[in-house]
């Protein structure tokens, strides 16, 4: 029985399913650098609207006003999920910034970028790394600095469009553009550089590159701590992919310890109670100890996960 357990298979490993490739819109901040001053539209929704025929008649202030406006009502559709209507919107906006600005301006990248967000949701996401390439270029063009954080958010939000579609190996070097530019911005990392090295941390899983996956993990478990303290989610969440990367490349002893750590957290936020999360914790634990032949403890570990079922 215990040398059919030492037979571990891939499929015998629990499928963890982290969260795929977040792109949070709080994380774009580019309209810190505003290129003019918006102002609310008085008339409100009664205000006749510019068209292909009639806008050269409005002044570029006039512009401004519904720039603003479609972008306004398309953040409220992002925030109730009707990314449909938050496209149509910034689609307008977008239009009009061309119109206003030409092509080659800050405020016409933006629209780019709400645009790309909400087809990312949405699921078109060629369409969306389309959005952000053509911000990404414009960027490019007009920005001295080239370190710039707009420019780490338009490679990460590419690599997140391409790993959405299963494309890996195009994704990964876009997120490496991104933590290169962060590293310089702040050494000392913070929860964007944080967002970042967990969806590269995805990555290597899904291309078991689990040396690197050690890596990234161990960082993303030290500034989970530094930023959230030790009992958050998110810090569980890390230690598990950390132990589960220790198991595929054998540090058997590294993964009982770190999986260990991940359930007694999983516990606290459950209070004691059972969830996927302490089963896939306990499973995990069990055979890494039966790996290093403590079969009391890895026996121990399979049952307190197989009640957990029941």
């Amino acid at each position: 029985m215990l040398a059919n357990i030492l037979r571990i298979s891939s499929k015998s490993i629990p499928k963890i399913k982290p969260k795929a490739f977040p792109i949070p819109f709080y994380q774009y901040r580019s309209i810190k650098n505003k290129p003019f001053i918006y102002s609310e539209n008085e008339e409100g929704d009664n205000k006749q609207q510019p068209t292909k025929e009639n806008l050269d008649e409005y002044e570029i202030e006039q512009y401004k006003d519904y720039i603003y406006s479609y972008q306004k009502l398309g953040a409220k559709h992002d925030q109730a999920n009707n990314y449909d209507q938050a496209i149509e919107c910034y689609e307008n906006a977008l239009e009009l910034c061309i119109a206003a600005f030409g092509k080659r301006n800050l405020t016409v990248a933006d629209s780019h970028i709400k645009l790309g967000l909400s087809n990312f949701y949405l699921g078109n996401n060629e369409v969306a790394a389309n959005n952000f390439q053509q911000a990404l270029d414009i960027y490019q063009k007009i920005l001295s600095n080239h370190d710039d954080e707009r420019l780490a958010l338009c490679y990460q939000h590419i690599g997140a469009a391409y790993c959405a579609e299963g494309h890996y190996l195009k994704g990964l070097p876009q997120y490496e553009k991104a933590l290169k530019i962060f590293n310089k911005l702040d050494p000392h990392g913070n929860p964007d550089t944080l967002n970042l090295l967990h969806q590269m941390g995805i990555v290597y899983d899904r291309l078991h590159k689990y040396e690197d996956s050690l890596q990234c993990w161990s960082k993303i478990i030290k500034m989970n701590v530094d930023f959230f303290g030790h009992n958050s989610p998110a810090l569980a969440e890390a230690n598990l992919n950390y132990g589960i990367a220790a198991f595929h490349t054998k540090d058997y002893k590294l993964a009982a310890e770190t999986l260990t750590k991940a359930a007694g957290i999983y516990q606290k936020k459950h209070r004691g109670g059972d969830s996927e999360e302490i089963w896939k914790c306990h499973q995990m634990i069990g055979l890494a100890h039966m790996h290093q032949r403590n079969y009391d403890k890895g026996l121990e570990a399979l049952q307190k996960g197989l009640s957990l079922l029941r």
